[in-house]
Formats: structure tokens, C-alpha cells, sequence
């Protein structure tokens, strides 16, 4: 074998050469040195001749040039042994060349693989047999079985002897057992390049003629036949339904005709046989070209199927109506932030020092016989100041009644805000429930949807937080799911204090027909799983048809249809017109600081209580005692006496 080393990137031929004596047609192989410089990249030639070596080398030359730059193309010479699985390497950028007059039918047979993943140039250099009619004719011969489908860039160089020009053509076919199409590709004459197409091959063999495409789609509900097309029940798989007419509109953009198989699930990986079910299963036995339900991109299907394009946006998660703020947060000192807890601290201070110092004033300026305002009454002044209420006992002097005067204005200010702020809290929402810990963490109860995806995904999930999430709050003490009916689910969301996992846009219609416009207001949702639940559209893996079927869905969205058919498929979230502005009755829960101060309260009381009696007992024990040892002093003195 013989090597030319060229650019580094690499991109592989088989060139079918037929030799005339010691030599080819030299406009035949300018012809070629035009195609392969049409490619506009490096390339790397492999090249299967009856050549000897004087001839390569000859033709490396001419193909890359003698002009001191340097070369282009990679070049390597092969046997007709040559197999195509030994040159894999870089083969996106590959063309295979077999020479029709040197063993062209055991290199095409060996390697039937190679049409989809390299360029073949096939040509014959001789004079008497490189017509094209002839050429036409024998290629038809040799590609009679060959999966020449429409992925495939195969190329016929022949000579028009009519016009003096020479042609290059293309050939595929829509399906194995389909007739051969051909395609002109360019059209060369001696002096320059007379004709060629423009379009890419996905464009230009996005007519299929009529031809029958099988596809897989995925129903829950065995009614759903009964409305694909009429738009009713949407929020009964919503996604099947969505899917269903996308890929009608590709079926119509390659204008082709299809069947769609139903099967119950999606396909998920059996782990002692390996096999996939459901729809996946079917791409896999070339059962179905396309899969007509869009379907999670997971890490374990890349190496099984090919995803197009982007489906929907529908998603799934936690749906929840917002709690009662009390149900997160401790009201009572909500109301005014951290920095004026502290400075109204500060002025309490401030004012407990001013009145105590005007108290010890008046208790110099007058007597002792006067009812007057004693320093331990200043705590009970002030805290009646600050909850508005007054007091049985009060400073006599013109300082310390000024004082108090200001404790209560200034304090009323502080009670009416506080107060207003208190019932503002009671009617608001908690904005606290922002994550799934968060959501593990509050007082709900749980329970999703009885789906296959729902199933599979959350009984696999291998994360340690979700799958701790799973087992704590979505399994009963008997193991089993915590499954509910989407009906019976968002009802139980309505009560409050309930968390459902569901399809979101299935669950906004029942939410919108249901709900309250101000209990639309609180409705938030969180998604479960880490993985991106937006839907794919999926074909099979190395399918022939993949460029035009992504093609087909570029034109799909930009012409609006996937838009269209997505405004008509799914629901959004329910608009907040009122702003959630509801009465809600107070209950246990707004109310628990206050209760838990009263309790304590009693609580401190009854201590006391109970010491002031252990006190006076002992008081009165020990004066008992005192009266009694006084009482035996005296007689024993009268007695003495």
C-alpha cells in the first residue's frame, strides 16, 4: 500500500477505475479532480486499482498537483480484499473508490455498510465503456440489492458522448427493496464547469414519492385513537396526541404515506435481557423509521436511538397551592425587620431609664406619706405603653408624666403598625417552598400520577436526596406507590397543604376549570427529576432518512406549525387576574406564637405561685417557731424570777 500524507483532516474514497492499457482518460480524471475540490475540504483518499506503482504515484500527483503547494488529499491504495470496518477512523469525512474492472463487485458486496457513511466516486476511465448508458446500466446491476438508501452520497462519473460532456450523477433509494433513483448532480466540459445543483441531498430527496413509512406511537389510553385528530379530552396524552400531528405534517412535508403502530409505553431497558420494549423496542427491530411520540432525553437511550428535534415543552413536577405564611413562618416577628427589632429595643431602654430617673427624682421632692409611683412599677408602665393599655399607678411629677405621654404616642405609632402588618400576614402566601428540599421539608402529604415514565423513572432514581425524597414521601408503609387519579389529586392540591406530581399542562386544565380565580394565585410547582422532561422527537440509530427528517422538522418550527400545534395541545398555567387577594379565617396554626406565649406564661405563673407558697410556709414556719422559742424564754424567766 502506498501513502501520501496531505492535511490532516481526513475523508476516505473508493474510486472504481477501469484501465486501458497503461492509462485512463485524462479529461476523465480532471473531471474527478474537479469533484473532490468541490468538496472544499481536506480530504484523504483511499483508492482500489489494478494500478502498478509507476501509475499511483502518477496519479497522486495529478490529483493533488505539482505546483509546490502543499497537497490536499491524503492518498492510500487498496487491495479488492479491502474491508470498510478497517477504516473507520474520521470516516464523516470519507469517499470510497472501487474500480468497476477491478473487483468492484467484491468490495461493493464485501462492504455493504459503507453507503451510509462515506462518499463513493465510482467512474470508468477507459474510452470504450465509460457511456452513459452503459454506465447506468451496469451500476444497476451491481447496486440491484445494495442499501444505497437516501443517506448515502454515491457518485457515477460518466461521459455524455452526445454533448462531449462529462456527467456526474447520483443514486439512491428510498427503501432496500425500492427502484434505484438518479439524480444529476454536475455537468463538466473541457474547458470549464458547465451545470450543477445547489441543494443539499436532504433537501433534494425530500420527495418520497408516496412511499410507506412506519411509525411507533405511544397511548396510555386506549380512547385517545378516537381523538387524534379531533382536539378533544387534550389533557388525555396530551404528548401522543401533539406528536401525532407533527408527524403528520413531516409525513406530508417528504410527502409520504405512514402507519402508526400503538404500544403502551415508551421502552425501557430490560436488565437481565438487554432488550428494550415499547416504542423503543420497535425502532430497534427496524418495526418503525420514526418514533411518532416525543419521549425523554435520558443517557440510556443516545447509544440506542437518534434524536431530531426538540418536541414540546411540556414538563411534569410537584404541583401545590402556596401555604398560609403561618405555616412556615413565625408571624409575630415578621413584621418589622432585624435592624428595627434592635432600635426599638433601644427606645424601650432609653425610656425605662428616662422614667426611672424622673421617678427617683420625685421621691426626693416629696413625702413619704404621699402616694407616689414606685421604681418597680416602671417595667409594668412600660409594657402597658407598648400594648396600649394604662396603668393603676403614676408619676406625680410634671417630668414623669411628660415622659410617659411620649412613651405612649410614640409607642401607639409602633402598636398600629405592628397590628396592620399582623392581619396583612394572615391573608398573605408563603414564598418559602422554592426547592425540593424545601418541599421535603413542609407539612404536606403526597402522592403523582399512574404512569409508565412515573413508574420507571422514580422507582430507578439513583440520587441520593431523590431517592430518599421517594421512599419517605411517595411510598406507603407497605412499599407500594402513592398513586392518585389527576381529578382526585388537584382536588386534594385545592384543600391545601397537598403536593401531585403530574403532567403540568393536563393538571392547568383541571386547574383552570376548577379553581377559584384567587386560588389560581397560589398554585406553584416544582420539578422532581434532574433530567431535562422536555420531550424529543427520536428515529432510528444511523437511520438513512435522519437528515431529511430533521430538515423536515427545521421547516415544521419555522413555518410556525410546531407553535400552532402546541398552543392547541397544551395548557398554560392559569393567569392570576385578582392578585390572590381572599379572606382566610384565622386558625390554630396563625395563632400558635401567641398560644405558646400564654402557655408559658401560665406556666411561669403556677412556678411562681407555687414558690411564693413554698415561701410563705417557711415564712410562717419559721415566725411559728420564733413566736414559740420567744414564749419558753419568757417563762423560764418568770419561773427564775
Amino acid at each position: 500500500m502506498i501513502f501520501c500524507s496531505g492535511k490532516v483532516v481526513t475523508f476516505c474514497i473508493v474510486w472504481c477505475l477501469i484501465r486501458v492499457g497503461f492509462g485512463i482518460q485524462v479529461e476523465m480524471l480532471e473531471t474527478l479532480k474537479t469533484v473532490l475540490h468541490r468538496f472544499n475540504a481536506p480530504l484523504k483518499l483511499t483508492i482500489a486499482s489494478c494500478w502498478d506503482e509507476e501509475m499511483k504515484v502518477k496519479i497522486v500527483r495529478f490529483i493533488n498537483g505539482d505546483d509546490g503547494v502543499a497537497p490536499m488529499f491524503q492518498v492510500a491504495f487498496m487491495d479488492r480484499n479491502w474491508n470498510v470496518t478497517e477504516a473507520t477512523v474520521d470516516r464523516h469525512q470519507a469517499v470510497i473508490v472501487i474500480e468497476l474492472g477491478c473487483a468492484a463487485n467484491t468490495i461493493l458486496s464485501m462492504n455493504r455498510q459503507m453507503f451510509n457513511y462515506y462518499k463513493v466516486i465510482v467512474f470508468d476511465g477507459s474510452v470504450n465503456s465509460s457511456n452513459c448508458d452503459k454506465i447506468d446500466v451496469r451500476i444497476q446491476h451491481l447496486l440491484q440489492d445494495s442499501p444505497v438508501l437516501p443517506i448515502s452520497q454515491f457518485f457515477i462519473v460518466c461521459k455524455d458522448f452526445g454533448n462531449n460532456n462529462f456527467v456526474v450523477k447520483q443514486v439512491y433509494r428510498l427503501g432496500t427493496l425500492e427502484p434505484l433513483i438518479v439524480e444529476d448532480y454536475a455537468t463538466y466540459n473541457r474547458t470549464h464547469h458547465v451545470n450543477s445543483v445547489v441543494l443539499t441531498s436532504a433537501l433534494r430527496r425530500r420527495n418520497f414519492h408516496g412511499f410507506l413509512l412506519k411509525a411507533s406511537m405511544v397511548l396510555l389510553n386506549n380512547d385517545s385513537l378516537n381523538h387524534l385528530d379531533d382536539y378533544r379530552d387534550l389533557h388525555i396524552d396530551a404528548e401522543a396526541k401533539y406528536s401525532y400531528q407533527l408527524t403528520k405534517h413531516l409525513i406530508s412535508y417528504v410527502n409520504a404515506t405512514a402507519t402508526f403502530s400503538v404500544v403502551p409505553s415508551w421502552g425501557y431497558q430490560n436488565k437481565t435481557s438487554g432488550h428494550w420494549t415499547g416504542m423503543i423496542g420497535q425502532l430497534l427491530r427496524n418495526e418503525a423509521d420514526i418514533g411518532a411520540t416525543g419521549l425523554f432525553f435520558t443517557a440510556e437511550r443516545i447509544p440506542v436511538i437518534e434524536y431530531i428535534s426538540h418536541s414540546s415543552t411540556a414538563s411534569a413536577g410537584f404541583l401545590f397551592l402556596s401555604p398560609k405564611l403561618s405555616y412556615t413562618n413565625n408571624l409575630y416577628i415578621l413584621p418589622f425587620d432585624k435592624l428595627l427589632w434592635i432600635s426599638l429595643s433601644i427606645l424601650v431602654l432609653v425610656l425605662v431609664l428616662w422614667l426611672v430617673a424622673a421617678i427617683v427624682l420625685e421621691s426626693k421632692k416629696f413625702p413619704q406619706s404621699r402616694v407616689r409611683c414606685d421604681i418597680s412599677d416602671v417595667p409594668i408602665l412600660i409594657f402597658g405603653a407598648i400594648c396600649q393599655q394604662g396603668s393603676a399607678v403614676t408619676p406625680h411629677s410634671i417630668t414623669g408624666r411628660m415622659i410617659m405621654i411620649l412613651s405612649f404616642i410614640t409607642l401607639m405609632f409602633l402598636f398600629v403598625s405592628y397590628s396592620a402588618n399582623i392581619v396583612a400576614l394572615l391573608q398573605s402566601p408563603s414564598n418559602q417552598i422554592k426547592t425540593l428540599p424545601d418541599l421535603y421539608d413542609a407539612k404536606f402529604q403526597f402522592s403523582l400520577t399512574d404512569t409508565v415514565y412515573n413508574r420507571h423513572f422514580f422507582a430507578t432514581e439513583s440520587e441520593p436526596f431523590r431517592k430518599k425524597f421517594y421512599e419517605d414521601r411517595l411510598l406507603d408503609k407497605d412499599g407500594k406507590m402513592k398513586f392518585n387519579t389527576l381529578e382526585d389529586g388537584i382536588k386534594k392540591v385545592r384543600k391545601g397543604q397537598y403536593a401531585f406530581f403530574s403532567e403540568e399542562s393536563s393538571a392547568y386544565k383541571i386547574i383552570g376549570e376548577t379553581f377559584m380565580d384567587n386560588e389560581k394565585c397560589g398554585i406553584k410547582s416544582i420539578g422532581f427529576f434532574q433530567m431535562n422532561l422536555n420531550p424529543w422527537n427520536a428515529i432510528q440509530k444511523n437511520s438513512s432518512y435522519k437528515e431529511i427528517f430533521k430538515t423536515g422538522m427545521m421547516r415544521i418550527n419555522e413555518h410556525g406549525l410546531k407553535q400552532r400545534e402546541n398552543l392547541r395541545h397544551y395548557f398554560r398555567k392559569p393567569k392570576c387576574t385578582s392578585g390572590g387577594s381572599s379572606f382566610r379565617s384565622a386558625s390554630l396554626i396563625d395563632t400558635g406564637p401567641t398560644l405558646l406565649i400564654l402557655l408559658y406564661g401560665f406556666a411561669v405563673t403556677l412556678s411562681v405561685f407555687v414558690l411564693e407558697l413554698i415561701v410563705a410556709r417557711l415564712t410562717f414556719a419559721h415566725e411559728k417557731r420564733s413566736i414559740f422559742k420567744d414564749k419558753n424564754v419568757s417563762t423560764n424567766f418568770e419561773v427564775t424570777h
